[in-house]
């Protein structure tokens, strides 16, 4: 998902009908969403988190049927050695996603550190202790609504990423479910 929109800014006659009132109220507005962003964050981290709990018990289950089915020796079918290892595989490519979903989770934070804001061209202005917080805020403003973009673009990836996991973790256990039963069958 690329994003080619360029960055969001106030234009100039804007900027002019801004006083420290409405800068104020859109920065209020502008945490509000960039909290709801970091909280769908952390939603689907939760969620993958979950599934990641699931599916390493279950990888383990099947490991040790696996090994189960190599101890039985050449009177088995090599069919079951093979279903569970495909079954292995499937799995631990699953974990791999799941655990690239998790670690790293790319998002913006709320705030910024002083050394940020303290824009030395603003501190050297020649104007007014009130005008120059009105600059800073401005400028922090737009740069809320950056951190409001991208975390919207990073969750997005993720949760079409974590839909995909799942999508395939069904399939994969319906067909193994499938093949397994037609094993017995046999």
């Amino acid at each position: 998902m690329t994003n080619d929109t360029p960055p969001w800014d106030l234009d100039t006659e804007d900027k002019a009908n801004i006083d420290d009132l409405l800068a104020n109220y859109i920065l209020d507005q502008g945490d509000k969403a960039l909290r709801h962003t970091l909280d769908i964050a952390d939603k689907t981290t939760t969620r993958a988190f979950t599934v990641l709990l699931f599916m390493v018990p279950v990888t383990s289950t099947i490991i040790s049927f696996l090994i189960t089915e190599l101890h039985k020796g050449p009177q088995q079918t090599y069919l079951n050695v093979g279903f569970f290892l495909l079954l292995v595989i499937a799995c631990c490519v699953n974990l791999f996603f799941l655990i690239r979903l998790v670690f790293p989770r790319n998002t913006m934070v709320v705030g910024r550190e002083p050394r940020d804001i303290a824009v030395k061209s603003v501190l050297t202005r020649e104007c007014s202790s009130p005008d120059k917080v009105l600059i800073l805020k401005i400028n922090e403003i737009k740069n809320c609504q950056h951190r409001i973009s991208y975390n919207k673009k990073q969750n997005a990836e993720r949760i079409e990423r974590f839909s995909q996991i799942l999508k395939w973790t069904g399939i994969t256990a319906l067909l193994s479910t499938a093949v397994y039963l037609l094993i017995l069958c046999l």
